[in-house]
């Protein structure tokens, strides 16, 4: 049986393409309860950083051997890029909304040093001020996603013209980003040593080049599986991903998701706690 449709995934307008990866909407407000055991969320290892709103429900944070972390209670929480999946837990009904962010768009924008967030969940006020936290407050009063969406974009819109007219944002689409960024590191004015160049891939991003490139081979790996379907057997499918061999892939899906890929796949297409990974295509 099918999984419930609970969530679903909202690209942005062309000019933010490549600053915003996309906006995440879950809602399971307007449901029968889950039961317990499908009331977890599984989300991979990420590049990304994000902005979540609680508009309805909250969430906790569960540890690698599912002792819980702690209740998430602010409603307005800022997601650093993560190195490991993780899992969080819904007690009751939930309606949330998520930004996701490239690292490097939001270092341009702000300023922030990203490292200092890789694995961490911290409120909102903790990463962010100002004219960020007013916006963050007028979207948490808004009445439906689409308005979400508007005012975000045209918040960021002004911002991030300016930004790249100074000429300090690596731009790519979404599966050469990684490569955007190594050339504005290596061509930055403030020294162009392996070292110093590596310096600016982790301030802007957060992780090492090599990592990030991973991901990104993971989530582009992940689209082409979902257009290509269930019929494709994994070592060719492998192969076609741009992985050693079969066994290279099994390593790096489980080291990112926590699970091998038809482990995953099976999940993914049945099992409501991972809804994040079944809309992502």
């Amino acid at each position: 049986m099918t999984a419930p449709c609970t969530a679903r995934l909202i690209l942005p307008r062309r000019s933010l393409a490549s600053c915003v990866r996309a906006y995440v909407v879950r809602d399971t407000t307007g449901l029968p309860p889950l039961p317990a055991g499908q009331r977890f969320n599984h989300f991979p290892a990420t590049t990304l950083c994000s902005l979540n709103w609680f508009i309805e429900g909250r969430a906790q944070m569960l540890l690698e051997n599912r002792g819980v972390l702690g209740p998430l209670q602010d409603p307005l929480l800022f997601r650093g890029p993560q190195t490991r999946p993780t899992i969080s837990h819904n007690p009751g009904p939930v309606r949330a909304f998520k930004l996701l962010l490239f690292p490097q768009a939001l270092h341009a924008l702000t300023g922030m040093p990203i490292a200092a967030f890789v694995d961490r969940i911290v409120p909102l006020a903790s990463a962010l001020d100002g004219a960020w936290l007013t916006l963050a407050d007028a979207v948490l009063q808004s009445n439906d996603d689409e308005s979400r969406v508007a005012l975000i974009e045209d918040f960021l819109e002004p911002r991030w013209h300016a930004a790249r007219h100074r000429g300090g944002v690596p731009a790519g689409k979404v599966g050469d980003w990684t490569q955007a960024l190594l050339l504005q590191a290596a061509t930055s004015g403030w020294g162009r040593s392996a070292r110093s160049v590596e310096r600016r891939v982790r301030l802007w991003a957060g992780q090492p080049l090599r990592r990030l490139k991973r991901l990104v081979r993971a989530e582009a790996s992940w689209r082409l599986r979902r257009a290509d379907g269930p019929s494709a057997g994994w070592a060719d499918f492998a192969q076609g991903a741009g992985y050693a061999d079969q066994a290279h892939l099994c390593r790096e899906v489980r080291d990112i998701t926590g699970h091998s890929p038809a482990e995953l796949w099976a999940k993914a297409q049945h099992d409501e706690r991972y809804w994040a990974y079944r809309i992502w295509g």
